[in-house]
């Protein structure tokens, strides 16, 4: 089984220091690293590909390095977290090969050490947890030198990191490590290190030297005395600063957990309720009767699947129904709505509206108003019995359908992308539109002339035919003059009559004008 030494800490709480100490120790702290910049100039001593796959885990949760305070509860059973163990593994063994003893500091994993406890047990990998700390108005002035952080937002991210390393670590194998005692005495530092996790101590001369030039007193940037003048009115990191002081160079007893309990429970109940979410969530049914009169239930809610029943104390028809799921941001799958008249009679109606900002066919609603609200009208208005709403509560407060800085800045690009390929799409389309406007416009004008043609040519025909009728009729007229004359030449000069087939006019126009017509197509 391998084994591996996790520093965790708030940013800019000296753990590139601790782990910089362990690497010239020999621990392997993979192939890629952060370089150094001008925050670090000594370096961060930070795996870059590990670095980047935290990052990679913030954004699915919509958050960042410096807003992790409203993370959903047991975000890490989520499927698309828990997915990502896979390829964690695939960087582990790219980065450390067949190193036995790995060495892993990024201040995020204090964030996100419940996905770090499930991956190491999967991967087979017996952890180590350092919790390195450092004066919180100190990290607050120093992130306001590099970060421009307000020195209230850097405090409670402090207490967030803190308490949050602290409470996911304590059933494991852990150190508190103040940062001032690495500076005053690296060696010492060590020596309880390598002691608390029975490691072999025994480094040398070049290792001794290396740690020596490492390791300057410079690199406390800011006055601690400046630091709390700046901030004198935060209780509660002062507090769980005082406490971490005790445990320095320990790891802890129920006793002194239960007083990061306190500490926690009143630093996370005061964030809420400065951020205006109540720690008690509530849906709220509104009847409306056809004589106008509302009448309001309120019914305490949870995560998870639940079944609101209400009762309905109304004699009155009812008109209207308003749910709200929440009294916070929520995000919610609604599963069915069971009504019971007092007939006993049960219908199922889906939702008329609701101001939901995300909703699919399966149900789902994602509530970024404070109000959410979903509303159904009955036609015609019911006598009511019972209302019961089936439905499972994903996410409360904060958590609901937050972006994270890389993926907000990606989500509008991509919409100011969509919007120029649709204005394009539509521009093709309307000269598309318009050439073939023109072309039909075209093809009329061919059209009437064809017609124009053919009424000519038409009407040259009826001409042509008429004309050559008058002619065969002439003929007619004389071929029957011809043959009666001489008829009756003969009758004269012989004094007989004789009798013999006459062909007919008609008979004679049909002969005339076939013999016409053959020589023309001759």
């Amino acid at each position: 089984m391998r084994k591996a030494i996790v520093i965790l800490g708030m940013h800019r709480s000296g753990t590139s220091m601790v782990s910089g100490i362990l690497h010239r120790m020999g621990f392997d702290l993979g192939k890629h690293l952060w370089e150094n910049d001008f925050a670090n100039a000594k370096g961060y001593f930070e795996n870059s590909q590990i670095g980047t796959f935290n990052d990679y885990l913030l954004e699915l949760l919509h958050v960042n390095w410096h807003d992790t305070l409203l993370l959903p509860e047991y975000w890490w059973m989520d499927e698309k977290i828990s997915n990502q163990i896979d390829h964690f593994e695939a960087i582990i063994k790219d980065e450390f090969a067949a190193s036995s003893f790995l060495l892993l500091k990024d201040p995020r994993i204090s964030i996100l050490l419940p996905f770090y406890l499930l991956a190491f047990n999967k991967l087979h990998i017996r952890p180590s947890f350092i919790l390195n700390f450092r004066d919180p108005f100190t990290v607050a002035l120093s992130l306001k030198k590099r970060n421009n952080l307000a020195i209230s937002k850097s405090l409670i991210l402090w207490m967030d990191h803190t308490l949050k390393s602290e409470l996911y670590t304590r059933d494991q194998n852990r150190i508190f490590i103040h940062y001032d005692q690495i500076l005053a005495n690296p060696f010492l530092f060590l020596e309880m290190i390598f002691h608390h996790f029975k490691l072999e101590y025994n480094p040398t001369q070049i290792q001794k030297s290396q740690i020596i030039d490492f390791v300057d007193t410079k690199l406390r940037h800011n006055s601690v005395l400046n630091a709390r003048e700046s901030s004198m009115s935060f209780i509660e990191a002062q507090s769980l600063y005082d406490h971490l002081c005790t445990l320095n160079g320990k790891s802890t007893n129920c006793h002194e957990t239960v007083k990061f309990d306190k500490i926690g429970a009143a630093f996370y109940q005061k964030f809420k309720f400065f951020q205006g979410i109540d720690v008690a969530f509530e849906a709220l049914l509104q009847i409306e009767t056809i004589n106008g009169i509302r009448k309001t239930v309120l019914i305490p809610i949870h995560l998870g699947y639940m079944q609101l029943n209400f009762t309905v104390e109304c004699e009155a028809p009812v008109t209207t129904i308003i749910l709200n799921p929440c009294n916070q941001k929520t995000g919610l799958i609604l599963h069915t709505l069971l009504i019971t008249d007092n007939q006993n009679e049960k219908c199922e109606i889906h939702p008329y509206s609701t101001n939901a900002d995300w909703s699919d066919n399966a149900g789902t609603l994602v509530f970024e108003s404070e109000t959410p609200e979903i509303t159904y009208f009955l036609s015609p208005p019911k006598r009511l019995d019972k209302i019961v709403f089936s439905l499972t509560y994903t996410v409360f407060a904060g958590t609901t359908h937050r972006y994270g800085i890389h993926e907000r800045n990606h989500h509008i690009m991509k919409l100011t992308k969509d919007r120029m390929e649709c204005q394009e799409g539509i521009r093709t389309e309307k000269q598309n539109f318009e050439a073939i406007y023109a072309q039909m416009k075209e093809q009329e004008v061919e059209c009437k002339n064809t017609i124009e043609s053919l009424c000519q040519s038409i009407k040259k025909i009826e001409e042509f035919k008429g004309l050559e009728i008058s002619k065969i009729k002439i003929l007619l007229a004389e071929k029957e003059k011809e043959v009666l004359g001489i008829l009756q030449s003969y009758t004269w000069k012989t004094g007989k009559l004789i009798m013999f087939p006459i062909m007919s006019v008609c008979q004679l126009y049909n002969s005339i004008f076939k013999s016409k017509t053959d020589k023309k197509k001759c």
